[in-house]
């Protein structure tokens, strides 16, 4: 080996221990957190208000036989405040389609505190496998993106999303069948899959997408046969949310990682939102399907396309965005990073931590500047 191609080795071993070092800071700080009742429970043991609780409750509601419950706000609401033994402020709702259930039902089978570890300990374990097989090598840099801490911390899905995008697109080119399973699972949350079946139907992964499209619908008849009324609170809850988040901007428009929600916190209205929301949609879905009809290597075409998914929706928050580093891991598998990309990570990284300090959707410029390192590639 030359003596140039050791030091960029010995360089990329120094990155990954540091990377290494800082998910082990994360995870110190949990166990710190945890022993201290700041995180999961309080110090009198009673469950903490964060994200996972919905979960919590809306899996006793359903072992219950009250799953429609979770789609009604207010008796949703008062059912969470007894289940914590104080009221709180703000809404923390159920958003997800009746078969969600089975996946909070079974972790309701639980006491609260096992099962807040035992999910987030086995989605990060499933987005630590996909991004390990996508690039090995890639595991520290993606349990050290700021976002995997704030996932952790609040028990969201974001780990489980990153993990399901990265499976479908590592199973698409040789287990098409597989592929259609993960993207089937995806619709769980369904505005990451704005642009997925026009790159797919560009490149003729036909068979991927009519194995989800069937999957989908059995799915959503299966919710609708086990809880008919739990199916009709969903169908009138969607609305509601929509107009909460975006319209109303209920969450607060610096906690959306979004073009839409950039423009309403500059001051922005409704309309010039969208239309903004709209011409990213358009930029991205277009270079993606040019990339995915020509013949380039499949990783930068996967990176683009991963990159692309939380520029696309307007409804993303910081704890999705481990999503980032399916694309970071397709082009680490593509080649190594040169120096500008290099120079880019260190901004990507930058901006995610930098969100904890700054009200401001530092979110979409790690997105942007990941989107950027994947167009590049693709020219």
């Amino acid at each position: 080996m030359r003596q140039g191609e050791r030091g960029k080795t010995g360089r990329g071993r120094l990155f990954a221990a540091l990377a290494g070092g800082v998910a082990f800071g994360y995870g110190t700080a949990l166990a710190l957190m945890l022993a201290q009742g700041q995180w999961i429970r309080d110090g009198r043991g009673a469950p903490l208000v964060t994200d996972f609780l919905p979960v919590y409750v809306a899996g006793k509601l359903a072992q219950a036989g009250h799953a429609a419950t979770a789609y009604d706000w207010r008796a949703f609401h008062d059912v969470q405040a007894q289940f914590v033994g104080h009221p709180f402020a703000g809404f923390l709702g159920w958003h997800y389609p009746p078969l969600h259930f089975l996946v909070a039902m079974a972790l309701a089978l639980l006491p609260y505190l096992p099962a807040f570890l035992c999910w987030v300990a086995a989605t990060l374990a499933a987005f630590a496998a996909a991004t390990g097989i996508i690039a090995r090598g890639a595991v520290p840099f993606a349990l050290a993106l700021p976002p995997a801490l704030a996932c952790a911390m609040v028990g969201q899905n974001g780990f489980f999303t990153a993990a399901l995008l990265g499976a479908m697109l590592l199973c698409l080119p040789g287990r098409p069948v597989l592929a259609g399973l993960a993207l089937a699972a995806l619709t769980f949350k369904p505005q990451f899959g704005i642009l997925l079946p026009f790159a797919l139907a560009a490149d003729g992964y036909w068979r991927t997408l009519a194995v989800a499209a069937v999957l989908t619908l059995a799915w959503i008849g299966v919710g609708y046969a086990i809880a008919p009324d739990a199916f009709a609170g969903f169908l009138h809850y969607l609305p509601q949310t929509g107009d909460a988040v975006l319209g109303g901007g209920s969450a607060g428009w610096y906690k959306l990682q979004s073009v839409y929600a950039a423009v309403r916190l500059a001051g922005g209205g409704n309309a010039a939102a969208w239309t903004a929301q709209g011409a990213a949609v358009l930029i991205a879905g277009g270079w993606c399907v040019w990339a995915w009809r020509r013949d380039m290597p499949f990783a930068r075409k996967a990176a683009l396309l991963a990159a692309a998914v939380p520029l696309a929706t307007p409804y993303v928050y910081f704890y999705d965005l481990p999503v980032l580093a399916v694309p970071l891991a397709f082009l680490y598998r593509d080649r190594p990073f040169d120096r500008s990309e290099r120079i880019m990570l260190a901004l990507v990284f930058a901006a995610l931590a930098a969100f904890a300090l700054v009200p401001a959707p530092l979110g979409l410029l790690a997105s942007v500047l990941t989107m950027a390192m994947a167009a590049r590639r693709t020219l």
